[in-house]
């Protein structure tokens, strides 16, 4: 599987790039990690710690590719499902998270708390906050416990998204 992630209208600011679904779509010119081609990753997670998103993507690629640690890059590329990523589901990514590190209950009314805080704040905000929400909760696993349980939560991330338990 590998993953994109879009803005509601279709654009991917690293890409710089429209997206429609379900149609082949090849750059012009040479491809260049970072600079031109389809990036994608093939861990969720990855996606969701480098850019802003609204929309996840699980995306086809073919062609000429290149990679490094966390990213690939791609001459061609469709995309094949998508699946529009809330608050709500970065708020349930962080309860995840942190249900790994303490198993307890007593961070999620902190987490309670913050999502009546986020839902008065503009969308932007929202988003932003969200975000820094689960990297607290990764942080908060510890470097150790957040790389020992990575596939952990990647595989619950992705039956989450996928299998409608949302």
């Amino acid at each position: 599987m590998k993953w994109k992630i879009i803005d509601a209208s279709g654009y991917c600011h690293y890409d710089n790039f429209t997206w429609q679904d379900n149609k082949w779509h090849k750059i012009k010119g040479k491809l260049v990690m970072y600079k031109n081609g389809f990036h994608c990753s093939g861990l969720l997670l990855n996606e969701l710690n480098f850019v802003p998103h609204d929309v996840i993507c699980l995306v086809e690629s073919k062609g000429r590719g290149v990679s490094d640690i966390s990213t690939e890059c791609w001459s061609q590329m469709r995309i094949v499902s998508m699946w529009r990523w809330t608050i709500q589901d970065s708020v349930n990514l962080a309860a995840y998270v942190i249900s790994l590190a303490v198993p307890s209950t007593k961070f999620y009314p902190a987490i309670v708390r913050w999502v009546d805080e986020t839902n008065k704040r503009p969308e932007e905000l929202k988003r932003k906050a969200a975000m820094r929400a689960v990297s607290w909760s990764c942080a908060s696993a510890g470097v150790k416990g957040y790389y020992k349980r990575r596939y952990q939560i990647e595989k619950w991330l992705v039956k989450y998204l996928t299998k409608g338990e949302r």
